[in-house]
């Protein structure tokens, strides 16, 4: 009969515990919005630059060591600023020593070429690499463009450059495009003076240390060493290939339309997807 009576007053003792506790809460947030009201600090921690009043904790105190930071602050930055700028002028200075010295400071190697076991500041000439940049600079001399060149290359599938990097960047790599060579590339390989055996330095030299945008400087005005390693093509050739890429250039430039072609960029070629050029015939 006890168990049956509990029963039957369950459901009204849930409802008055329910009453009490929204009772309750009610109670607190009445007294802690009285508190507020009055000015008192009621959270468990201060803000920044203030502490606790050890007198009356609902109080709140500037901190003295907090404020003396924030004073100092504008010329701590100001400090920083000076340090970065000067440790970047002397690594910029470091590196530029290093390479007037003749050495050879790049990750990678340039294609064509390894770096020397004995020696990673010093290029030697790759013998499975080499002769594909032989071979582009003879196509050079018999009056291929950078296209045809890149044509050649792909119908004879020769291996493109990442090729040999697999290992390192195997991921980006399509084996379906192994032999898609980009003129660009072929276009960096013929005017880099490194296949003559010298080094380029402040090739595109940074803006500033705040930002990642690099200054451009035309091929024939950039700084070389010369003879820090072993040739892949000979001077005189290497200056040959120099008047033939800059004879080409003139009279492409001569080809070019007065107009601001609106579709450059946009129109490509449907069989190798690279994007095409205006090029104007007299006749």
């Amino acid at each position: 009969s006890n168990e049956q009576s509990q029963m039957d007053i369950a459901p009204f003792r849930n409802i008055i515990n329910e009453m009490y506790a929204k009772d309750t809460s009610r109670k607190i947030k009445s007294a802690l919005r009285t508190r507020k009201k009055s000015g008192k600090y009621i959270s468990s921690g201060a803000p920044f630059g203030y502490q606790k009043d050890p007198a009356d904790h609902n109080h709140l105190v500037i901190d003295s060591n907090e404020q003396s930071q924030m004073d100092i602050a504008p010329f701590r930055n100001i400090i920083n600023e000076m340090y970065a700028k000067d440790t970047s002028r002397k690594i910029k200075s470091a590196l530029r020593t290093r390479k007037k010295s003749g050495k050879y400071i790049s990750s990678g190697a340039p294609f064509g070429y390894q770096k020397d076991p004995a020696d990673h500041n010093h290029l030697v000439i790759d013998p499975n690499t080499a002769p594909v940049v032989e071979y582009i600079y003879s196509m050079a001399e018999e009056g291929l463009g950078l296209h045809r060149i890149a044509k050649r290359l792909h119908d004879e599938k020769v291996l493109k450059p990442c090729y040999y990097k697999k290992e390192m960047f195997g991921r980006f790599i399509d084996d379906e495009k192994m032999y898609d060579w980009d003129s660009a590339y072929i276009s960096q390989v013929l005017h880099s003076p490194v296949y003559a055996g010298h080094i380029i330095y402040e090739a595109k030299p940074t803006v500033s240390m705040k930002s990642k945008k690099r200054r451009y400087i035309p091929f024939e005005e950039r700084a070389i060493v010369p003879n820090t390693h072993e040739a892949i093509i000979p001077q005189d050739r290497w200056e040959n290939v120099q008047r033939i890429l800059y004879s080409r250039s003139s009279s492409f430039m001569c080809d070019k339309t007065d107009y601001d072609n609106i579709f450059k960029g946009i129109v490509r070629c449907a069989d190798c997807g690279r994007t095409m050029l205006v090029k104007v015939e007299h006749r």
